[in-house]
């Protein structure tokens, strides 16, 4: 039973902070969690999060706090560093975040920030973090974030490399030439089709197709029309559309979406027979409940992503068993990579003798090269991107594997 308290601990922190958060600043320390160790050197220091702890993304800053406090070893036993984490709710909106980077920022010590989520937060939390100098590493997805300067960086592995070698093992490994783009009409999608048509040109290939569809469509017999050249929609002449066979002009189809969405137009897909290519998606694909869900529909498809949760290191595996212990479930992608910006940002901290500026942890952070991650070995790119090696996956059955490249 002893093994266990300090799992109990992290569960009732975690299903508290909600209720604490709605009346005050919340902070996390080691003397909070537990811990009766100070730091050997006396070097007293705390860090920041921008998340969504109230209101309808409440689900996904949680998830987040979640990697951050076993990151940062509250709980720990054997802990021999002191230091806090301060954690600003903006609910996903804008302001709030950039005023949470602004608090965050005023406070003595404290020497970077983790967070937003959202490209919406990130960009007015980026000019305010450059403003007031202090090193703020997003989790959003979207790359152009850092370009609000030197103190932003992303800790979100690049999804345009990610895409770029995706279109390499289409072209150059299973030498697939045709590609069709099927993508939803929201800025996200469109931009990891566009880039993505650009990379599959690039490397010689032909985009057959390029059709969109609307955020919130269920009926994708329009697309499907065009997709197979059909002057109209699909099975709406009266004819039994499981009979239908069609001349499919494209020997892979690429879907930048949701695995639920992907699902759905898998599914009608296969209602009309529109069938005899290659799947492909991006990182928005990785859900492994859906996937397994859809493992009927979505058998063979591949997708990329920076993350697995199996199969990749000895750091990976250890995560993965040290949260599920704490957890009970498996950690997402989101999770590995907060994890990751968490753990960096205390080993350039802590190993150093003396203090750490702002300005001498930001240049620190720009020159991380082979940083052993649980989402692999990690290097900042020249964009200050926490970029780590592309991985591709298969679905076998709703498993997720890696596809071993040469």
């Amino acid at each position: 039973m002893t093994e266990r308290k300090p799992v109990m601990k992290i569960r009732v922190f975690i299903f508290t902070i909600s209720w604490v958060i709605l009346f005050s600043s919340l902070c996390v320390g080691s003397e909070q969690a537990g811990s009766d160790k100070m730091e050997k050197n006396g070097n007293r220091f705390s860090l920041g999060t921008i998340l969504p702890l109230t209101g309808p993304y409440e689900r996904y800053g949680v998830r987040v706090l979640e990697s951050l406090i076993l990151a940062g070893g509250f709980f720990d036993a054997d802990r021999d560093s002191f230091w806090e984490l301060h954690i600003e709710d903006a609910q996903m909106r804008p302001e709030n975040a950039r005023k949470g980077l602004m608090r965050l920022a005023d406070r003595e010590n404290l020497l970077a920030v983790i967070g937003p989520l959202s490209s919406e937060e990130a960009f007015p939390s980026t000019e305010a973090a450059q403003q007031r100098g202090i090193p703020l590493i997003t989790l959003t997805k979207n790359e152009e974030v850092t370009q609000g300067g030197a103190y932003c960086f992303s800790g979100v592995p690049s999804s345009r490399n990610q895409l770029s070698h995706l279109s390499y093992y289409m072209r150059d490994e299973l030498g697939k030439s045709r590609i069709a783009i099927l993508y939803p009409n929201v800025p996200s999608g469109r931009d990891a089709a566009q880039f993505f048509r650009s990379e599959i040109k690039k490397r010689g290939g032909k985009v057959t197709h390029f059709v969109s569809y609307q955020e919130d469509a269920t009926d994708f017999s329009r697309e499907i029309a065009a997709l197979v050249g059909k002057q109209k929609d699909m099975g709406h002449d009266g004819r039994d559309t499981r009979k239908m066979t069609h001349r499919i002009g494209f020997d892979a189809l690429f879907i930048p979406d949701t695995a639920l969405r992907v699902s759905q137009i898998a599914s009608q897909l296969s209602f009309y027979n529109v069938r005899g290519f290659q799947l492909l998606g991006n990182s928005s694909w990785h859900d492994p409940d859906i996937l397994m869900k859809q493992r009927d529909l979505l058998n063979g498809a591949i997708f990329v992503d920076g993350y697995i949760s199996y199969g990749n290191n000895r750091e990976t595996e250890a995560f993965v068993d040290h949260f599920y212990t704490v957890y009970g479930r498996e950690p997402d992608a989101l999770q590995a990579y907060t994890y990751d910006a968490m753990t960096l940002i205390l080993e350039k901290i802590l190993k150093r003798d003396a203090p750490i500026s702002r300005e001498q942890l930001k240049a620190e952070l720009a020159e991380v090269k082979a940083y052993p991650g649980v989402s692999g070995s990690i290097t900042m790119t020249a964009q200050r991107i926490m970029d780590s090696e592309p991985l591709l996956i298969v679905l076998m059955n709703g498993e997720r594997v890696r596809i071993n490249e040469p």
